[in-house]
Parts: C-alpha cells; structure tokens; sequence
C-alpha cells in the first residue's frame, strides 16, 4: 500500500518560550506503521534556545499523554536554511515483533515517570480516535484526537524562533473506519 500524507504543520514558533500542542485528526488506528518527517530550516539566536519535538497518543481523553516518538533536541544555533534543512526520520511500526523494552515499560504519562531518550520510539498498536455515540450515527461520532505532535520551545531571551514543517506519512486506508 503506498504511503500518503496524513498531517503537514509549518513549524513557525515565534519568539518567546511556549509549548504547541497540534491534534493529528487522521485516525491511524489501521495503520501498520507511521513515518514522521521533521525538518528544520530556521533556528532562534542563541545557543540556550531548545526546540523539542514529540510524538504522543492519549490512552484516556487527554488526561495523560505518553510519548511514542521523541526527536534529538535542536539547539538555537543550528546552522539551517531552507536549501540545508536539518533533517530527522521517526518511524513507528504497529505491527512488527516488539523489542522486550516495548513489551513493558511505564509510559512517560505515568505519575513518576521519565521521558523516553531523544531519538527513541516505542512501537506497538495505534489506538482508534475516540468516539461517542448519537442518536443519528451511534458508536461512530468522533469527538476526539489520540494523538498529536508536541513542540517545546525555550528562547531564553525571547529574540528568535525555529521554522520548518512536519510531516506525517501513513499507509491508512482512506475512508470511514469500519467501511
């Protein structure tokens, strides 16, 4: 099956420390794997300006989210350009034999526990989006997003931004879910 795009943000933070958080609506419950393109074209000013990248799916409406993919951290001082991009690859697999470390492990949600290392995923099923019935359609009213892309921005002095985009490429069916 060939991949399609499923999600493209254009990363434009601004200047000043923030966190965006960016729903992804495609539900990606049926997919066998997920590949995630980062790429950096523009970084703030200063060597104290961080941009974290990650990956995350809520198991429970939004009350916790564990993060599946985490991309290495971006200094303020990378040296990007739209023609010399810095570029980064996450690709999550659902159905592939899991590693022990997958098989088992304490979400980064969880109270008590630690972010997952910079360049690391947890493979494993995509939950379906969340749905709540209606007279009209029950079971199959979508109200809400399990995963979504999480950007953590620290500028220092709030003197710069980072730039570029994020793509999500999938090999889900189009159509309704239970077509």
């Amino acid at each position: 099956m060939a991949l399609r795009n499923i999600f493209d943000y254009a990363l434009a933070t601004g200047a000043g420390s923030q966190t965006i958080n960016v729903n992804v609506e495609q539900d990606i419950s049926r997919a066998q794997a997920i590949t995630i393109v980062l790429n950096l074209t523009g970084a703030a000013t200063d060597a104290g300006d961080t941009l974290n990248v990650r990956f995350q799916e809520t198991p429970d409406d939004g009350v916790t989210w564990d993060t599946r993919a985490r991309f290495e951290q971006f200094l303020g001082t990378a040296v990007v350009s739209a023609a010399a991009p810095e570029r980064r690859i996450a690709v999550l697999h659902a159905r592939t034999q899991l590693q022990t470390t997958e098989e088992y492990y304490e979400p980064s949600g969880s109270a008590g526990a630690t972010e997952i290392a910079a360049g690391t995923v947890i493979n494993g099923p995509f939950y379906a989006n969340l749905h709540r019935g209606s007279a009209s359609l029950t079971g199959q009213q979508i109200h809400g997003n399990r995963y979504r892309v999480n950007l953590a921005v620290v500028d220092a002095n709030s003197n710069g931004g980072f730039s570029g985009n994020i793509r999500i490429w999938s090999d889900v069916p189009e159509g309704p879910i239970n077509a």
